[in-house]
């Protein structure tokens, strides 16, 4: 299964790794810093699973305010869009 997901978070959130804690705040600063974060207004995900020996991908889109799709791919044709 792979997965190819944009995360986003508003606050300092300490992860536990190893028993070392890892600063997610130093990841963000990475990525271009907390008003570049702010300013994605697009979650995109796009996972990929494996049915009857055939991919399937799951896209899904969240966007401000409220809004969110979802579509089903199987053999290169869509079977399900919201």
């Amino acid at each position: 299964m792979s997965h190819n997901c944009i995360l986003y978070f508003n606050k300092s959130i300490n992860a536990q790794q190893d028993g070392k804690a890892i600063k997610i705040e130093n990841a963000i600063d990475a990525m271009g810093g907390k008003s570049f974060l702010k300013s994605i207004s697009t979650l995109y995900c796009n996972s990929e699973t494996q049915m009857d020996g055939r991919a399937v991908n799951w896209i899904t889109k969240e966007m401000i305010p409220n809004k969110e799709s979802l579509e089903i791919i199987y053999q290169d044709r869509t079977v399900y869009k919201s």
